[in-house]
């Protein structure tokens, strides 16, 4: 039966570390029904056998969240082995392209996979890929952690060198792709870029959705040129300038992509609130599980510093931990206002089976999110400590 591989360990991305805030400032509610779904292997209508149960209650991983559960795609090892061949594509490039990347600090006669920061940057990517997007097939999800690792490759650039940003070589890789977007023209061989393998692969994958791939992450990288904005009518328009900030529009278009949900503006309307409020918990969660490492970067490198927690502080003047319990009540909210608005959509009889799994996909990247932040050490650093996993 394919719901007894839903437990199988082989399957599971190995955890490394843990970050627990320990804020501890209210009791989670231990049950919301609607959330069930990410328990259940998946509706009949949905199922297809790509993800595991993550349950981080028996991982005993801190989980300030009423989705009591998250998922993983089982096919992380294909995803890491494409994305290490990847970053050595890209660094080997490097001097041809004439564009900025992070320095992993690899000695050069080394691969960039193989260094400490390379296989950092490679954990990362697969991470968060697997965890937010875990109904992706083998190919999908290379695909999708291939496109998280150019983002942040460009993030990591741009957020310590604003000035860099629109010459970095991620930008170098994807400047033709507009082109490819509006179909002016077809995609080229051209042995000095990676774009034709990596465009080639995600058009034949999925012409129409691959699409959107890349005009997401190419609208996230042309956002950067413009210098940060430092004030904001209010919470709001924070928020919706963070969105663009966080990429949510490539974020989206991935779990689309991983979903297989090709979907028309008019069939995406219904679930715009949804999305939306999806949207906004991504931003919360990941602006409190990086605060204190953006605060140091800021401090230490003058880095960007655009955060909803440090937004909270300077305008209600309040301590830091206390913009931190805020920023987790406002967390608690959404996912009560998303358990009210999934039960609205699963009582619309109006909505096709395409457009309920895609918003069951955005929910459980919002949990996969959750999932990669209580899991990372890019986010907590030295505060992250290292994973003791249940005695067999």
């Amino acid at each position: 039966m394919a719901n007894d591989t839903q437990f199988e360990p082989s399957f599971l991305k190995p955890i490394r570390f843990t970050y627990d805030l320990n804020l501890d400032i209210y009791s989670i509610p231990s049950k919301v029904d609607s959330f069930n779904f990410l328990e259940r292997y998946r509706r009949d209508a949905f199922e297809n056998d790509n993800s595991v149960l993550i349950k981080p209650a028996l991982l005993r991983l801190p989980w300030p969240s009423t989705f009591q559960d998250a998922r993983q795609c089982k096919y992380w090892r294909e995803a890491k082995h494409a994305l290490e061949i990847f970053l050595d594509e890209i660094y080997s490039l490097a001097p041809e392209v004439d564009g900025l990347l992070p320095n992993l600090h690899c000695s050069p006669e080394s691969l960039a996979s193989r260094c400490d920061k390379g296989q950092a940057a490679i954990d990362t990517a697969v991470s968060a890929a697997v965890y937010m997007n875990p109904e992706a097939s083998p190919s999908r999800i290379s695909l999708i952690t291939k496109f998280y690792l150019l983002a942040w490759l460009h993030d990591d650039v741009v957020e310590h060198n604003p000035e860099y940003a629109g010459s970095t070589m991620i930008d170098k890789i994807c400047a033709p792709w507009w082109q490819i977007i509006t179909n002016a023209q077809g995609i080229t061989t051209d042995s000095n870029t990676v774009l034709p393998g990596i465009a080639q692969e995600l058009i034949i994958e999925d012409e129409n959705l691959g699409r959107q791939i890349m005009k997401g992450l190419l609208s996230y990288t042309e956002s950067m040129r413009s210098p940060p904005r430092e004030t904001f009518s209010g919470f709001k328009d924070f928020i919706e300038y963070r969105a663009i900030d966080i990429a949510s529009d490539f974020t989206f278009a991935c779990v689309r992509f991983g979903t297989r949900t090709n979907l028309t503006s008019t069939e995406q309307a219904p679930l715009q609130a949804l999305v939306t409020l999806c949207r906004d918990h991504i931003i919360l969660v990941n602006d409190l599980f990086s605060f204190d490492k953006e605060k140091k970067d800021m401090e230490s490198r003058g880095s960007t510093f655009i955060n909803t927690v440090n937004y909270l502080r300077f305008t209600l003047s309040l301590e830091t931990r206390t913009a931190k319990i805020f920023a987790q009540c406002l967390i608690a909210e959404l996912e009560l206002q998303i358990h009210q608005e999934l039960e609205r959509l699963q009582s619309d009889q109006t909505l096709s089976d395409r457009q309920i799994r895609y918003s069951l996909g955005v929910i459980e990247s919002a949990a996969g999110n959750m999932l990669f932040s209580v899991t990372s050490k890019r986010y907590g650093g030295d505060n992250a400590i290292d994973y003791q996993p249940l005695a067999k």
